[in-house]
């Protein structure tokens, strides 16, 4: 069952995962719209969200909203951040912004993706936890449904380069299918 404002949580993530389209895009400018009003509206779409991220984070660690997490089937998704700036990041910036009739399609286009990546639940591809150093792994409870009371497929992101199977860690939840390791 989800809880309350995970998914506010969720939708912050997925949208802070765009902070380097919105980058792309002030640094590109567009002839239609004035470099204020570009700056102001694509700085919003990076610091809120990431201040919602961020503020979830907090909350989890100062309300103690942590689970144990035994490593069972991990997989590195390193690649997904790859294929995120190849698939979808590189596209979507190189559609020009000339036209309203482009940004129109450009704002579909990214609310398209925005939906993909709630769909699929790849609200964790966010480049700040890579360059922070975080690797991000899914885990496949096949035996274990009580860890997370589901048995759905969850991701942790982690410091560590690797994880031992049946590892026992502390994580902080983000949302109901993602947590943070801090040790």
């Amino acid at each position: 069952m989800a809880r309350p404002g995970l998914g506010v949580a969720r939708f912050g993530m997925v949208i802070a995962s765009f902070w380097p389209l919105f980058l792309l895009w002030i640094i590109r400018g567009s002839p239609l719209i004035k470099d204020w009003i570009l700056l102001i509206c694509c700085g919003i779409l990076i610091i809120i969200p990431n201040a919602l991220v961020l503020t979830r984070i907090y909350c989890a660690r100062s309300q103690n909203d942590t689970k144990m997490i035994r490593v069972e089937n991990a997989e590195d998704h390193r690649d997904h951040i790859l294929i995120y700036l190849i698939a979808i990041l590189l596209p979507v910036y190189s559609l020009p912004l000339d036209t309203w009739r482009n940004i129109a399609a450009l704002i579909i286009a990214l609310i398209l993706v925005i939906i993909i990546f709630w769909l699929l639940n790849l609200h964790y591809m966010n480049l700040f936890l890579t360059i922070f150093g975080y690797k991000i792994y899914t885990i496949n409870p096949l035996n274990l449904p009580e860890q997370t009371n589901r048995r759905d497929n969850f991701v942790i992101i982690t410091k560590k380069s690797s994880l031992v199977e049946g590892e026992q860690i502390k994580m902080y939840r983000i949302s109901d299918t993602i947590f943070i390791d801090f040790s």
